[in-house]
């Protein structure tokens, strides 16, 4: 299967629908994470992966390679099927939803997109981490509603892209982040007891709020976002076992992660 690298491209540039925005006001200075290098932000190293580097490590690399040459089109029941669907979920809020929506457009217009994959938008304005992992019943019933209108079951979901916030952190860095890379493990860990056929996960961070002019706590807890989702990813690579997404370590818990596009 293969996702077409210039569709990706042309996604992670797309803009996001308008919402009030102030470009007058003043920037805030904050180094975007793949730019920090041996610099530290608030005592904490930056970079998107472990070691303060941009790039996957190999050995993590190496597995995530191994399950994306495992994906397969499967039937409704999740059986290998060459009438099947492998689909791409999105989970998380309205600016999810927003820029999925873009992404979609843009892999429709591709001619060299997998005939056999399907974008569902899971993404549900409203809804962040804590209750996408905490209001299970009225989150969850609207994504198998999503997938149902699509064509799809849950059994056919294997990619997901993340992107979860929690909409007012009232704490101080590091706390806020500290608690919003944990319901994000939550999170991860529920989409493989629900999408059990579910193999690799992209995550990304929120894009810059410099510029927001509603009452949300915009930066720089828009840019601390960014580490919540560097722990997450780290905690994987370094063998929590919570995390697991290799069955010959152990018991798989979750998907494989990585950075998706890093947006800030």
């Amino acid at each position: 299967m293969r996702v077409s690298l210039i569709a990706l491209a042309f996604a992670l540039c797309a803009p996001t629908l308008a919402v009030a925005q102030d470009c007058d006001q003043a920037p805030t200075g904050l180094i975007p994470l793949n730019e920090l290098g041996n610099q530290r932000y608030r005592g904490f190293p930056g970079g998107l992966y472990p070691k303060s580097s941009n790039g996957i490590p190999p050995a993590h690399t190496k597995l995530g390679l191994k399950l994306a040459k495992s994906l397969t089109p499967l039937d409704k029941a999740g059986k290998p099927s060459a009438t099947g669907k492998i689909v791409l979920l999105s989970i998380g809020m309205s600016d999810t939803a927003q820029e999925f929506i873009h992404f979609q457009r843009l892999v429709e217009m591709d001619f060299q997109s997998n005939d056999a994959l399907v974008l569902v938008d899971g993404a549900i304005g409203g809804n962040d981490s804590s209750k996408a992992v905490f209001t299970k019943q009225s989150y969850w019933a609207l994504v198998q509603h999503r997938l149902k209108k699509a064509g799809v079951t849950a059994a056919q979901v294997q990619i997901f892209w993340l992107k979860e916030d929690v909409v007012s952190p009232t704490r101080p860095f590091p706390l806020h982040a500290q608690a919003l890379r944990d319901l994000l493990a939550k999170t991860v860990q529920d989409l493989h007891i629900r999408f059990p056929q579910g193999k690799l996960c992209f995550a990304s961070s929120r894009i810059y709020a410099g510029y927001a002019t509603n009452k949300l706590p915009a930066e720089p807890f828009a840019y601390e976002s960014g580490f919540a989702v560097k722990w997450l990813i780290e905690r994987q690579i370094l063998g929590d076992k919570s995390l697991n997404p290799d069955s010959k370590v152990g018991k798989v818990k979750a998907p494989w992660l990585c950075w998706g596009p890093y947006l800030w």
